[in-house]
């Protein structure tokens, strides 16, 4: 379920390791800096990244979900996301010399294509509870078996088109 992957992806971000600072670059990156607005975003047909990805979801998600990163010039990145009425700001760092930007601790490595930035987010398989929450079981049948849901391990592509 693409919405609930985005959700958890977002989430995930958000409530993940406290921000740590990086060196900024002293600034000959001018193709980054600016506003980047997400245009697209799909789930791959294998959990490693790899064959077609489908991104029919996406015309709907847009209704309710919105995401933008913009990189400034001093070595910070601010990505904002509306889902449902609610908005939010993750500060974060990126350095110069490397195609990657961290939010709260995580490092996500980008390509940029022309006017295209794009990265893949990998979700780990996990169990869920009829109450959202997270359970123990580590395979599909434990967590089946005990009247759970499984939602297998993915990768989705992101991607971000420049203002």
């Amino acid at each position: 379920n693409m919405k609930k992957i985005l959700l958890m992806l977002s989430l995930a971000i958000m409530f993940s390791c406290e921000d740590e600072n990086e060196d900024s670059g002293s600034g000959s990156n001018a193709p980054l800096l600016g506003k980047w607005n997400m245009t697209s975003m799909g789930d791959y047909e294998n959990a490693n990244c790899s064959g077609n990805v489908d991104n029919s979801g996406w015309a709907f998600m847009q209704s309710f979900f919105s995401q933008s990163l913009e990189f400034k010039s001093d070595g910070t990145v601010a990505m904002s996301i509306s889902a449902f009425g609610i908005n939010s700001t993750l500060p974060g760092t990126w350095t110069e010399d490397k195609d990657q930007f961290c939010l709260m601790g995580d490092c996500i490595d980008f390509t940029i294509n022309g006017d295209k930035l794009s990265y893949n987010e990998q979700s780990e398989a996990y169990c869920e509870d009829s109450s959202g929450n997270e359970t123990g079981e580590t395979t599909q049948s434990s967590c089946e078996s005990a009247g759970n849901d499984w939602y297998p391990a993915s990768c989705a592509l992101n991607e971000f088109t420049k203002e």
